[in-house]
């Protein structure tokens, strides 16, 4: 008996254990696999994209460290609303256990590991994620409980999320939700599920048994797959913007670092010239952003890639 009582001591010993420990997102060899789906029927099908989201090192923006992330998927069917190409820069705040989204030249409130049941979610998830439910607009989604879940070996926190329009969602520490990295909570009638997360080639969560690979090089090839860059960076007098992949009525546009736009222009080809202009010496943030309708396969080809200028 002495025996069993131990062995319970020391497994609620460890469960308390792992409360108290903070997992940061990853910023190596991560990998998440997700799936899109929409109930609206659309140009004959029901559309749906199979994604993924891969780490890809740090970069400094501000004079803090933000994580990049690669995202890039597979227009299954027609009408999926997103670009299937992105670049995120993520930055997780260990010490105050939040994470944040700096996109469009804005930092949002990404995730918050400090919440408690009852408490409000706000940020970059819940702005973006208006949704009908029942015959009303809502956009206040609060924490229902608190609870563990294993990822890997580890147990890492998890907060479930109270509303019947988001059934079943939640954010866990170290992964992001169960929607995915950046996805919205939403889920009526469309929405997104993490099929998997891995580490080193690991599949971590939900289930270790299976298998988490990346999209192969074939299933991406109908999505603008391409690489945003300048030369010179930092610019002094002009500067070229250049893609390794051609574009039609691409919108191209400058921010400053309070998210405020500067400069927009239109790009067709795979290059174009930034003059320095009136543009004061600073960083700048340059999205391109494309929407061709053209599809390859029955998928659309569309993409979003964003990167810092630095103009001196």
């Amino acid at each position: 008996m002495e025996k069993y009582i131990l062995t319970f001591a020391l497994l609620i010993f460890e469960l308390i254990a792992h409360g108290q420990i903070y997992y940061p997102l990853p910023n190596n060899n991560a990998l998440w696999r997700v799936s899109y789906y929409d109930g609206a029927f659309c140009n004959g099908s029901y559309p749906s994209a199979e994604l993924q989201y891969e780490s890809a090192g740090d970069t400094t923006i501000n004079s803090l460290t933000y994580h990049k992330y690669i995202k890039s998927g597979v227009n299954l069917q027609v009408c999926y609303p997103y670009p299937l190409s992105a670049i995120y820069y993520i930055r997780d705040d260990t010490t105050a256990k939040k994470i944040y989204l700096f996109y469009n030249g804005v930092d949002s409130l990404l995730y918050d590991f400090t919440l408690q049941p009852g408490d409000t979610i706000s940020g970059f998830l819940v702005s973006s994620a208006y949704y009908l439910c029942q015959f009303s607009l809502y956009n206040t989604l609060r924490i229902k409980s608190i609870d563990s879940v294993m990822v890997g070996s580890k147990y890492h926190r998890r907060w479930n999320i109270a509303d019947s329009c988001v059934q079943q969602r939640s954010y866990i520490e170290g992964i992001g939700s169960n929607a995915g990295l950046v996805e919205s909570y939403f889920t009526f009638e469309r929405g997104s599920y993490l099929d998997c997360f891995s580490i080193n080639g690991q599949n971590l969560f939900p289930d270790t048994n299976a298998s988490c690979y990346p999209l192969s090089t074939g299933e991406l090839a109908s999505t603008v797959q391409g690489k945003l860059s300048f030369y010179p960076n930092p610019l002094t007098s002009s500067s070229t913007l250049q893609l390794n992949t051609q574009l039609k009525d691409a919108e191209v546009v400058i921010y400053d670092v309070v998210g405020k736009e500067i400069l927009s222009k239109k790009l067709t080809g795979s290059k174009m010239e930034i003059e320095k202009g009136s543009l004061e010496s600073g960083v700048y943030f340059v999205r391109v952003r494309s929407e061709e309708r053209q599809s390859a396969g029955g998928r659309i080809r569309c993409g979003e890639w964003v990167e810092k200028l630095v103009v001196e």
